[in-house]
C-alpha cells in the first residue's frame, strides 16, 4: 500500500507559507506522522498473521477487537489533513484514502476467514468432546460473542455528555454480560472517546483496576449541570437563521429548539413560563415570508404559547417538504409526446426516484465511486471532448448533473468568467490578437516583441455586501499610485459607490476621469492576511493578462510552491490593480530565479507570485505591453482652482492700505477664530471712544436736530 506523501516527514509545500502559518505546518507534520504510525500498525498486524498464521481463533479474534479502532482512527486523522493541506488537491486526498481502505478491507476479510475457519475446527472437535470441556471453554465462547457496541462517540461538548452516559451505561456498564469485566469496559470506553474527552484518561494505564477512575475522571469534568445548562441556553440565543422557503434549515430550527428545550426539562430547569421569550427569539431567526405566515394565523390578541408557534413552523416544513417532492417528481414525469412515442411498448415503466441521489456516489463518466470533478479519465479530456461527454450523458453544463438544463441551473457560474457553465469546461485555448487593443483608463504602449514579459498577477477573496467572500483576480502593479476596480465587479460584488471627480494621469500624460470610488475589503487564499482598500471605479483596467495563453511547461515553474495564481498562463481580464498603496507590503522574504532568461518568483502573503522576462515566443503574434503607472491629479487641480481665482479677481498686492483697511485687518485677525469642529467664532466688538463723548453735548445736538423741522415749516 503506497500513501501520499507518507513515507517523509518533510512537507514539500511548507516552504510558501508565511509567519503566522508555521503552527499551520507543525500541524501537518504532526498529522502526517500519526498517519504513518497508524499504517504501520496496519503492517503489523499483517506481518503477525503471517508469521502465525495457525494462530487460535481467540489470538485473532483479540486483534479484530482493536482492528476497527485502526479504521476510525485514519479517517479522522486524513480528515484533518485534508482540512489543513490544501496544497494538495483532492484527487490526491482521496488515492490516499483508496488505497489505505484497500489494504484495510483485504487484512479484514482475511482476518475473518481465520477466524470463521478456526470456529468451524472448534465446532467439530467438540462433538466428541465430554460436556465438561464444552463448559471450560464457556469463558472463551462468551468473550467471543461481545460485538462491538454501536454509540455515538463522544469529543468533549457538555451537552452531549448526559445522552452518551445515560447509552453507555446501558449497554455496557450495567450489561450483565460484562459483569466483573472491567478491563473490556475500559476498552469499550476508550473506544467511544473522541479529542477533549479522550485526552482526559488518554495518560492512564489499560487495566481493569483504572476503569473506575476513567468514568469518575470523566463525570467529575463533564458533569457540570451548570455548564451544560450555560450551553443549552446559549444555543436558544444563537438558533440558525432561516433561509427563504427552506425546509431543511426551518427544520433544523424546531429540531435545534426542542432538542435544547428536552435537555433543559430533563434538568429540572422549569422552562413553562419562558413562552414569549422564546417566541420572540424563534421569529426573530425566520425568513420574512415564515414570519408573515405565523402573524396571518393569529387570531386573537392573545399572547401566542411556544406550543403553538412550534405546532404552526412543523405544519410549514410539512409543506414545504411536500412541495419540494413535488417539484422534483415533475421533473420526472414523462411529457406526452414521450408517452405517445412509447404507447407501443406495453411493458415499460416510470420511474419518479430522482436521478441526482445515486447510490455510493457514482461516477456519470466511468461508473466508479467518485464525483465527476475528480473523474482522472474525465479530466484527461481536452475541453472539446468534456463538452461533448457532458452532451452524451445529458448533464448540467453548470453543475454537471442531470435532470436540469444550464439555464435553470442555480449553482455557482464558472469562477474564470462568470457564465453558465462550469468552470471544467471553460474554453483555455489560445487566443489570436487580430485588432488594434482600446485604450483603457490606465495607457497601454504596443510594440512587436519576441518574447512574453509575465505581469503578476494573484487571486484573492473579497467581500461582497453579504458579508460572502467571493474569489477576484487581480494585477499587483507597484507603478499605480491608486487601487483599481472593474465596474462590473463592483455590481456583482453588490458594493455601495460613492461619488468623486478625479482625473488619473498615465503613460505620456494621457487622462482619464473617474467617477466613482470604493472602499474593498480583500483577503488573502494563502495566509490570514486582510487589507481594506480604497480602490477607484473603472470600466475597464487594461487588457485581457497575459495577452495570449501559453503552457506552463514553457515557464518551468520550480516544485513545491504554491502559486498565488495557479492560471496565470490563461489570457483572461483582471477584477483589481493593487498598487504601491501595499504593494510593497505584501512582499516576504523568499525569491526563486529558475533560469538566467527565465521569468522570477518571489514570495508574498498571497502566494509565490511570476513575473519578469520569458523563454516564450511566436513570431507571428503581437505583444502588448502593459505600461500600469498611474498618478492622481488632484494635486494639479488645486492648481487650476488657484489659477482660476487669481484670473477673476485682480492683484492689489502693491496697492498702499489705508488706516481703516488696516484696522479692519488686525480686528479680523485679533477677533476670528475657528474651532476644532470647523466652526468660526466671532469676539464681539466695542467702540471703547463712546465712553470719551461728552453726554450734554449730545443732547444739545439732538434738540436742535429735531427743532429744524419745526423753524423750516
Amino acid at each position: 500500500m503506497v500513501l501520499t506523501r507518507s513515507q517523509t516527514h518533510e512537507n514539500p509545500h511548507l516552504d510558501d507559507v508565511e509567519g503566522q502559518d508555521n503552527s499551520v505546518n507543525s500541524q501537518l507534520i504532526m498529522l502526517l506522522s500519526k498517519r504513518e504510525r497508524i499504517v504501520s500498525s496496519l503492517g503489523r498486524v499483517r506481518n503477525w498473521f503471517e508469521r502465525n498464521g495457525d494462530a487460535s481463533s481467540s489470538a485473532i479474534q483479540v486483534r479484530l477487537r482493536d482492528f476497527a479502532n485502526i479504521k476510525v482512527q485514519f479517517d479522522n486523522v486524513q480528515t484533518e489533513i485534508e482540512a489543513v493541506d490544501d496544497q494538495v488537491n483532492e484527487l490526491e486526498h482521496e488515492n490516499n484514502r483508496q488505497n489505505f481502505e484497500d489494504s484495510y478491507y483485504d487484512l479484514y476479510a482475511t482476518l475473518e476467514d481465520a477466524v470463521n475457519k478456526s470456529n468451524s475446527s472448534i465446532a467439530a472437535t467438540s462433538r466428541s468432546h465430554t460436556t465438561g470441556d464444552v463448559t471450560n471453554r464457556g469463558p472463551i465462547s462468551s468473550l467471543l460473542q461481545l460485538a462491538p457496541i454501536d454509540i455515538k462517540p463522544f469529543s468533549g461538548h457538555y451537552t452531549e455528555w448526559l445522552p452518551f452516559f445515560n447509552t453507555f451505561r446501558a449497554l455496557v456498564h450495567d450489561d450483565p454480560r460484562y459483569q466483573n469485566r472491567n478491563l473490556e469496559k475500559l476498552h469499550q470506553l476508550r473506544n467511544c472517546l473522541r479529542g477533549e474527552a479522550l485526552e482526559v484518561i488518554q495518560a492512564l494505564p489499560i487495566s481493569a483496576e483504572n476503569y473506575e477512575t476513567a468514568l469518575s475522571s470523566l463525570r467529575s469534568q463533564f458533569e457540570n449541570k451548570r455548564l451544560i445548562v450555560q450551553h443549552h441556553v446559549n444555543n436558544l440565543f444563537n438558533l440558525p437563521q432561516v433561509s427563504k422557503d427552506s425546509a431543511r434549515s426551518l427544520r433544523l430550527l424546531v429540531n435545534t429548539v426542542n432538542t435544547n428545550l428536552d435537555a433543559l426539562n430533563s434538568l429540572d430547569i422549569n422552562t413553562t413560563s419562558w413562552d414569549p421569550l422564546l417566541i420572540h427569539i424563534i421569529t426573530s431567526r425566520l425568513d420574512s415570508l415564515s414570519r408573515h405566515k405565523w402573524e396571518e394565523s393569529l387570531k386573537t390578541t392573545e399572547p401566542p404559547s411556544k406550543a403553538q408557534l412550534i405546532t404552526h413552523l412543523t405544519q410549514r416544513c410539512n409543506l414545504l417538504e411536500a412541495l419540494e417532492i413535488n417539484k422534483n417528481l415533475s421533473k420526472t414525469v414523462p411529457t406526452t409526446r414521450d408517452n405517445d412515442q412509447k404507447a407501443g411498448n406495453k411493458n415499460s415503466t416510470k420511474s419518479f426516484a430522482v436521478q441526482d441521489n445515486k447510490v455510493n456516489f457514482s461516477c456519470y463518466f466511468c461508473e466508479k465511486s467518485h464525483s465527476l470533478y475528480n473523474c482522472p479519465g474525465f479530466l484527461r479530456l481536452h475541453i472539446a471532448d468534456r463538452e461533448s461527454q457532458v452532451k452524451r450523458m445529458k448533464l448540467c453544463k453548470n453543475c454537471l448533473r442531470p435532470s436540469h438544463e444550464a439555464k435553470d441551473c442555480k449553482s455557482a457560474s464558472c469562477k474564470l468568467c462568470h457564465q453558465k457553465h462550469n468552470t471544467l469546461l471553460h474554453p483555455y485555448v489560445p487566443t489570436r490578437v487580430t485588432t488594434e487593443p482600446q485604450p483603457s483608463v490606465i495607457n497601454c504602449n504596443q510594440r512587436k516583441t519576441q518574447s512574453e514579459v509575465l505581469l503578476s498577477t494573484v487571486i484573492v477573496n473579497v467581500r461582497d455586501r453579504f458579508g460572502n467572500l467571493q474569489p477576484c483576480r487581480a494585477l499587483l502593479d507597484a507603478g499605480s499610485q491608486s487601487n483599481f476596480i472593474l465596474q462590473s465587479t463592483c455590481k456583482r460584488l453588490g458594493l455601495a459607490m460613492q461619488s468623486i471627480n478625479l482625473s488619473v494621469t498615465g503613460f505620456e500624460k494621457s487622462i482619464s476621469t473617474i467617477k466613482n470610488s470604493v472602499d474593498v475589503e480583500i483577503h488573502s487564499l494563502a495566509t490570514s492576511y486582510k487589507e481594506k482598500l480604497h480602490c477607484l471605479v473603472s470600466k475597464t483596467i487594461t487588457q485581457n493578462i497575459p495577452s495570449n495563453s501559453f503552457s506552463k511547461k514553457d515557464v518551468g515553474i520550480p516544485k513545491n510552491i504554491r502559486l498565488a495564481d495557479e492560471e496565470f498562463n490563461v489570457s483572461r481580464p483582471i477584477d483589481l490593480l493593487i498598487g504601491a498603496e501595499i504593494f510593497w507590503k505584501t512582499l516576504c522574504v523568499g525569491q526563486i530565479k529558475a533560469e538566467s532568461t527565465g521569468p522570477i518568483f518571489q514570495k508574498t502573503v498571497f502566494g509565490w507570485i511570476i513575473g519578469g522576462p520569458s523563454t516564450i515566443s511566436d513570431s507571428d503574434r503581437h505583444k502588448n505591453i502593459m505600461c500600469n503607472m498611474n498618478a492622481n491629479a488632484s494635486a494639479a487641480l488645486e492648481k487650476q482652482v488657484e489659477k482660476f481665482w487669481l484670473l477673476e479677481g485682480y492683484d492689489d498686492s502693491n496697492k498702499p492700505r489705508t488706516k481703516i483697511e488696516k484696522f479692519h485687518e488686525n480686528n479680523f485677525e485679533e477677533n476670528v477664530t475657528r474651532t476644532k469642529d470647523g466652526r468660526f467664532q466671532v469676539r464681539l466688538t466695542f467702540n471703547d471712544k463712546l465712553s470719551k463723548l461728552d453726554v450734554s453735548s449730545l443732547i444739545t445736538r439732538f434738540s436742535k436736530a429735531t427743532a429744524t423741522p419745526t423753524r423750516f415749516a
